[in-house]
This record gives structure tokens, sequence and C-alpha cells, in this order.
């Protein structure tokens, strides 16, 4: 039997066999989805789309379309309308939400306005998001997705920004690794990119990524799926050890302004509620403020981060025998559990917990083999 393995799976054995077993021997799948995997999958289609064309309107109008429809369980479907999707805490930012998204919530789950949608956010945070109604689950949803929906176009006005800034040539988008060994075991995978980069002597073969944390000043040289990358291309693109990661940051920097509507001051950074500027003073010599209404302005800008580092050699050697090791213990049908794995940050459990611990399926489903 050949063994055929990507990093994500080799990941997912490394982390706990028992849920490699389960997801990929199995085939065992939670119902309940997750929104950070195919939102970032909509960001990688336009990122290359635009790595391609350099048509920033077309980008957008992907993205839009990825970001709507994409296919879970082999099926098209609307992300906007699950029920059993689930998004982080720091998805939804009802700052960024502008007029024509607070239309199109309440045209596509009747949420009145602003408030309305606060209580369902407050109701959440006290019973969570499973003993909600249903129709406020859709509101809560909706209003996460339009949100992320925004996020995504910040954040590639990001992206098109640093690639115009430093992309000196196109290589190769989604340049797919294939390793074969002599019994047959393999080891597949899509590198994002692979620049000539502004002042890099070698080509860089890059790998984008969304997340709400910054990375590590030494991700790079520790990243197994980028030591991959560079064991499978560097002799195709001259010789190459340098790799990145170019990441695009989901919290968006807000940069609000205030100024006074009666006196034009400048209040940007103060916590009045009204204008607080001196305008004279009173027959006793009181001083009086002005006390007008801000205006607040705000500008989102998405924030990002390249790095680019030299992967060792040994590093990489230590990696293709990790996968050799994991292809040996799957062929081998070694699966224990990793009990560590099974909670993490000390809240988020792992989607075969129950399964791992009360032998129920409960949220699972077994997805059809194609």
């Amino acid at each position: 039997m050949s063994i055929r393995l990507s990093h994500s799976s080799s990941s997912r054995y490394t982390e706990c066999p028992k849920s490699y077993f389960y997801h990929y021997v199995k085939n065992y799948r939670p119902m309940v989805q997750s929104s950070a995997l195919l939102f970032g999958t909509a960001i990688d289609k336009a990122g290359e789309h635009y790595a391609l064309t350099k048509d920033f309107h077309e980008t957008i109008k992907l993205f839009n379309e990825t970001w709507t429809n994409q296919e879970i369980s082999g099926k098209l479907t609307d992300l906007r309308f699950l029920l059993n999707f689930t998004y982080s805490n720091r998805d939804l930012d009802v700052d960024l939400l502008k007029k024509e998204d607070f239309e199109e919530l309440t045209n596509s789950t009747g949420c009145a306005d602003l408030d309305t949608l606060e209580r369902i956010i407050h109701d959440k945070g006290i019973v969570g998001y499973k003993e909600l109604p249903d129709e406020h689950k859709l509101v809560f949803n909706y209003a996460n997705w339009l949100c992320l929906k925004r996020k995504g176009h910040y954040m590639l006005k990001e992206f098109k920004k640093v690639f115009d800034e430093n992309v000196e040539e196109v290589l190769g988008t989604q340049v797919k690794i294939d390793l074969e060994d002599e019994n047959g075991n393999s080891v597949v995978g899509f590198a994002d990119f692979v620049f000539n980069w502004k002042g890099q002597e070698k080509p860089v073969v890059f790998d984008l990524k969304t997340s709400g944390i910054e990375y590590e000043d030494d991700a790079v040289v520790k990243s197994p799926q980028l030591g991959l990358y560079v064991f499978s291309l560097s002799e195709k693109y001259a010789d190459t050890r340098s790799a990145g990661f170019l990441v695009l940051n989901k919290n968006i920097s807000k940069n609000k302004t205030k100024k006074c509507a009666t006196c034009g001051n400048n209040g940007t950074g103060g916590r009045h509620k009204t204008c607080d500027a001196v305008s004279g003073k009173d027959a006793k010599g009181k001083e009086i403020r002005c006390n007008g209404e801000w205006i607040e302005t705000m500008y989102p800008v998405a924030r990002s981060q390249v790095l680019i580092n030299e992967v060792s050699e040994t590093f990489v050697e230590r990696v293709v025998e990790n996968f050799n090791d994991v292809q040996n213990a799957i062929k081998a049908e070694v699966f224990p559990r990793c009990f560590q794995s099974c909670i993490k940050y000390g809240t988020i459990k792992c989607s075969f917990y129950d399964l791992c611990h009360s032998n129920s399926m409960e949220n699972l489903e077994v997805k059809e083999k194609t």
C-alpha cells in the first residue's frame, strides 16, 4: 500500500494520529464548518488572480464570488445563510460595516438595525451560539460574513500594495509539488507563489497566509511546509533556498479621527464625549468649552507581514525524514491518541473529541469518497 501525504495531512498525523485516522481513513467530517479555511481559500484565489493579471477590479469580483459560494462536502454552498458555520470572536467588527451592508443584512435576515445586531451579539456572549434561536444565528453569521467580506477587500488592497512595490517577476503560482519514492509513497502540495523579489538574489517561494495574530520572526526557518517546498522546487528555481510568508492580518486598523462639527477642533485620541476646545471665559473667569458634537471618520487599513529567510539544508532533511516516518507509521496502522491535542488554547475542542472520549458521532458525518 502506497501512502499519499500533503503538508496538512502529515501535520494532522503529527499533532494526533487518531485524528488522522478519523479524518483520512474513516472519512469523518464535522457538520459544523469553520470560516477560517473557506475565507483563506477566497483570499488565495483572489491573490493568485491579481498576481497573474494585475486587474484589481476583477480580483475583488473573484473574491466576492468565492467568498459567497464554495464547495462543502462536494456541494456548492451559499456561505451567507449557513447556520452550522463558526466564526472566531475576532471576525466581527461592526465598525467596519457600511450603510449598504446593513441594508443587505436587513433585506436578507430581517435584522432591523445596529441595536438589534448588538443585542444578538450580547445574547450570544451570555448563552453561547448553540443556544441562540435560528433566526438570531442567521443574523449573527450573516453579519460576520459581511464583515469578513469588508476585511477581505482591505486585505487584498494591502496585498496589491505589497505586490506592486516588491515583486519584480512572477515565476509561478500554485506550483505543484509531487514527490514520489521507490515504494510509490508520495508527498503532494501547492506553493502559492514563486517570485523574483526586490532585494533578493534568488527566487523566493512564498506561502500566502491570513491570520489574526502576528507571525514570529523565525517562522520561515521553522516551517515544515516551506521546508518541503524548498526541497521540491529549489532545483527548478535557480537552486534557491529562500522562502517566505506573506501574512495578511484580519485585524483591520481603523484609524479613526474626530473633528468638532461646531468649531473644527481635532479631537482624535481624546476621550471627551463632546468637543473640549476652550472658546473663552465667562464673567466669573471659568473656561467655556465648545461642547460641539464630534464628526468621526474612519480610514480602515489592513496590515501585513513579509518574512523571508533561508531554509537550511539540515532542516529540509529533517522535514523529509519526518514525512518518511509518518508514511511508515500510517502504513503500519499506528494511530494512537494524543491527549495533549484534545483541547487547544484551553477552549477549542478537537472535532473528534466526543468520538474519542465518548464514542459519540454527534456533529459528525461520513463524507463520500471520491
